[in-house]
């Protein structure tokens, strides 16, 4: 026993510092739920981000789509506008060969009129002189003028074709305009769509680093509110645990256990998802940012993002009894970390880049699926959500 005198200070110090800690726990305590508030105000911000992040790489993608139909498009009118005035330096060739054609009859018209009327003039003495057959000379003008009427025709039919080429030629042209002018759209279009793309890429890379911020910052709350969990008491952290009766199996507890967090059930163990598998698991329906708490101690698995499940955390329990908690935005522990009941796993999210908050909750055994339901506790709303659907 130690002597009065040396008793009372300790005596003293002890009920000194017995408020000072309890000031001590209760500063901590809030500092952890400041934290553990800045990671659910953290987490908001990544999921607003990667949605962001989705929403202008889908725009992205649609405007390279577009992109793309347009090139085609000015391509193939560029090669509509080389044919066409191929077509039209064809038919100017066409209608210089029938001028030349038309000058060549209209020369030899007026040689076969001015030679019938030379023969329509010729006086009957210098027939006589001549000493040429009349019949002769009769036919000889029937001659002239069946071939000068042959050559009306035919400065006719070279005139109808030469008019018909203009009226082609001037059609090329309208469609030549035509085809410049959309031309002309479609780069102006281009040049549109090309500015609006590097927009969009200075968002992507905008938003990209804004998550890859929020990520470090996310990293370094979780890994303080870790650290500030593991400084509270023992007893604190197994509140959670079996009764004084002592430690009890997983298999022991079926129907006592504690929801992960206090929410209804928005979809059933077994219900029938649409164009999916059956639901193996049930869906909380608990608002973003809600503490997601183990039911039973377990040894984590796997804590990390998962294609379907956002990020997920599975715990063993031994007995081959596992947990698994998804759709969350943040994780606050690690793989071969071993947790006690109670103990503040993750923060609930909005899933794989679903609409909706909700924390998917799972129990297997063996690897079979089980009914949470039947071994969650039926109580209140507090610790036995409803069922929605």
């Amino acid at each position: 026993m130690l002597p009065l005198k040396t008793a009372r200070p300790l005596l003293l110090a002890a009920l000194l510092l017995s408020p000072f800690a309890e000031q001590v726990r209760a500063a901590e305590q809030a500092e952890l739920g400041a934290v553990r508030q800045e990671i659910a105000t953290l987490g908001a911000q990544l999921q607003q981000q990667r949605a962001a992040h989705s929403r202008i790489e889908r725009e992205r993608r649609a405007q390279e789509s577009e992109l793309a139909r347009l090139r085609r498009e000015i391509d193939t009118a560029a090669r509509a506008i080389e044919t066409n005035t191929a077509q039209r330096n064809h038919l100017n060739d066409r209608r210089a060969r029938l001028a030349a054609v038309r000058t060549q009859q209209e020369a030899a018209i007026r040689a076969d009129l001015l030679a019938m009327h030379r023969a329509s003039h010729a006086e009957p003495l210098q027939i006589l002189l001549s000493q040429q057959d009349p019949a002769h000379l009769t036919r000889m003008r029937l001659y002239h003028r069946y071939l000068l009427t042959a050559r009306q025709d035919r400065l006719a039919s070279v005139a109808a074709t030469a008019a018909e080429l203009e009226r082609t030629h001037q059609a090329s042209d309208a469609k030549n305009a035509e085809l410049a002018a959309r031309r002309t759209r479609q780069i102006t279009r281009q040049t549109d769509l090309e500015t609006s793309l590097a927009r969009s890429n200075a968002l992507l890379e905008q938003t990209a680093a804004r998550i890859l911020s929020i990520e470090q910052q996310l990293a370094e709350r979780e890994q303080k509110a870790r650290r500030l969990a593991q400084m509270r008491p023992p007893a604190e952290r197994n509140r959670r645990t079996a009764t004084s009766g002592g430690p009890r199996t997983f298999a022991a507890l079926k129907g006592r256990h504690p929801w992960p967090v206090a929410a209804p059930i928005k979809h059933r163990y077994g219900s029938q998802r649409i164009g999916r598998l059956p639901w193996q698991g049930v869906i909380l329906q608990a608002t973003a940012g809600t503490e997601v708490r183990s039911i039973y101690p377990g040894q984590v698995l796997f804590a990390d993002y998962l294609r379907g499940q956002g990020l997920l955390v599975i715990l063993d329990h031994g007995d081959g009894y596992k947990t698994a908690y998804g759709h969350n935005q943040s994780l606050f522990v690690q793989p071969g970390e071993q947790v006690a009941a109670g103990t503040v796993l993750a923060l609930v999210g909005r899933g794989d880049g679903g609409d909706e908050a909700g924390l998917y909750f799972e129990i297997r055994h063996q690897g079979q699926p089980l009914d949470p339901a039947e071994w969650c506790v039926r109580r209140a709303m507090d610790t036995a959500p409803p069922v929605l659907d």
